[in-house]
């Protein structure tokens, strides 16, 4: 969320100091509204659009049967663990932000509130395509949609009422109302930010001199009015005001004009804009650089990483003929230890779990709901996102991490057909039941995904770990410390049915849709 608003930030920044700099004082008013209307807009959407710098992704490989086992006897401890909740800074600040949003959604609710009842108390005409309402209230002329209101038609002669009728049906007929629905919604998205209330007052003043254009042939007389209105009460900011902008502003471009050389300016501006834009973007570093082992020290991204020794675990294998256990000797792979010197502490060590950033549960729903689209589009079956040893610095970001890809596992029909041709061959055949998938240790256990595909969920899956958000840093007797994360639990498969991507819930005992 930092880097969106940092990039956010910049694209505005940039493109008001192109506005002000070359276009603010010119009379091409048509190409400056599209302008800012264009780089308020793509400066929201355009930081969200990704782009990769390099194609290289590192995977290290991990054992199957290890990771299933870590990550089962980690989620019974979580399980049995009572969990902490805490409300973390980010939360704060969302609970900040909203509050922020429900303050100016009330405000706009009050000042709509106030539209009506002026239209109701007031007295009512019709005159061509206008519906004008007098108010009786000193305030300046306003208009919305076709309904133009005034405090009094008798207040002004012929002249001051034809030049008020114009120059609100030039607002109309340039459908300046849709801009100020934009203005409404980024003010209320954006409350926070200060250059969306400079982009406001911009874009209404831009307003203000195409509805102005009435007054090309009397500018002295059009003046003078402008300058009288001025003192009047300003207008509700959902409606074109006569009296809103600077005066000085509009008089002065009332006679201003606008050398063929500067229009030129239009076209060399956009190729310069285009540039600073794209840096805004949230760019994924793909970069080559791989984690450096010597021994049991591995060397990533500016980061020593210190791991454990080998270790060996023990469990039994039911054979499904004669029900005889066999016990099976497997090897543990070894899990970081230190970071930078630095004890690592499991999250179930530290005094209180690792909150994730808002609004997800932890770092399996970030992937999954991130990836929806990329995931729902998988044949049918269960899938396995191999992911391990996640470890976050003292300041709750992600440091290192072992991914090795997605697999595809057997599904029941699937793996049924398979049972029933090997027990044709065999008698005996050991099986691993985890959850609701039967996985047999055969070659044929799991289903190869199309490699240009696996490559670009890899890639996907890079990006997103590259970015992820901070976690609350965990603490250990009042000190902020390195973490290793358990929780991730990715030997639970995620299945898709029919494109559609589905969980395992737990307290449901079946696979439910992703929301």
């Amino acid at each position: 969320m930092l880097l969106y608003l940092l990039n956010i930030s910049a694209a505005w920044l940039l493109s008001l100091i192109i506005f002000d700099l070359f276009l603010r004082r010119e009379t091409f008013h048509k190409y400056n509204r599209f302008y800012l209307l264009f780089t308020l807009l793509i400066g929201v959407f355009l930081p969200l659009w990704a782009w990769q710098s390099s194609s290289t992704v590192y995977k290290t490989p991990l054992g199957e049967t290890v990771q299933q086992a870590a990550a089962i006897k980690a989620t019974i401890l979580k399980a049995s663990t009572a969990s902490h909740s805490s409300f973390s800074s980010e939360n704060y600040l969302w609970v900040i932000y909203f509050a922020g949003v429900l303050i100016c959604l009330t405000s706009l609710i009050i000042e709509i509130a106030g539209l009506s009842r002026l239209y109701s108390k007031g007295q009512r005409s019709s005159e061509g395509r206008w519906t004008i309402i007098e108010t009786g209230k000193e305030h300046a002329p306003f208009s919305i949609f076709n309904y133009l209101f005034v405090c009094s038609k008798e207040q002004y002669d012929r002249e001051q009422w034809s030049i008020i009728c114009r120059h609100e049906e030039q607002h109309w007929k340039s459908f300046h109302f849709i801009d100020l629905c934009i203005l409404q919604l980024s003010r209320i998205a954006f409350w926070f930010h200060p250059l969306v209330y400079v982009y406001h007052k911009r874009l209404l003043l831009i307003h203000e001199y195409q509805a102005d254009a009435i007054a090309t042939s009397r500018p002295a007389e059009y003046g003078q009015f402008l300058i009288e209105q001025a003192l009047l009460q300003p207008a509700p900011s959902l409606s074109h005001s006569f009296n809103r902008s600077p005066i000085k502003n509009r008089i002065i471009m009332l006679t201003h004009r606008t050398s063929s050389l500067r229009h030129s300016a239009k076209i060399l501006l956009l190729p310069l804009l285009f540039v600073f834009l794209v840096c805004c973007t949230k760019t994924m570093n793909m970069t080559n650089e791989k984690p450096v082992k010597n021994g049991n020290i591995v060397t990533y991204k500016g980061n020593t990483i210190e791991l454990s020794s080998i270790t060996y675990d023990t469990f039994y294998v039911e054979d499904p003929v004669t029900n005889e256990k066999q016990l099976k000797i497997v090897r543990q792979e070894p899990t970081p230890k230190a970071l930078n010197s630095k004890k690592i502490f499991t999250e179930y060590e530290t005094d209180m779990h690792p909150q994730f950033a808002a609004p997800y549960k932890d770092l399996r729903e970030y992937l999954l709901k991130n990836m929806r689209n990329d995931l729902s589009a998988l044949n049918n079956g269960y899938y396995k996102i191999h992911l391990n040893n996640v470890v976050t610095d003292e300041n709750g970001k992600l440091v290192y991490f072992e991914y090795s890809g997605i697999t595809r596992g057997r599904t029941a029909e699937e793996m049924g057909a398979i049972n029933k041709t090997i027990e044709d061959t065999t008698q005996t055949n050991p099986v691993i039941k985890s959850g609701n998938m039967i996985l047999r240790k055969t070659p044929n256990s799991e289903a190869e995904i199309d490699k240009s595909i696996q490559n670009t969920l890899d890639q996907k899956i890079y990006s997103l770990l590259q970015s992820v958000p901070n976690y609350t840093a965990p603490t250990k007797d009042g000190k902020k410390v390195p973490t290793l994360m358990r929780e991730i639990s990715f030997w639970n498969y995620f299945k898709v049915q029919d494109h559609q991507l589905q969980v395992f819930n737990l307290s449901e005992k079946e696979y439910a849709p992703l929301y």
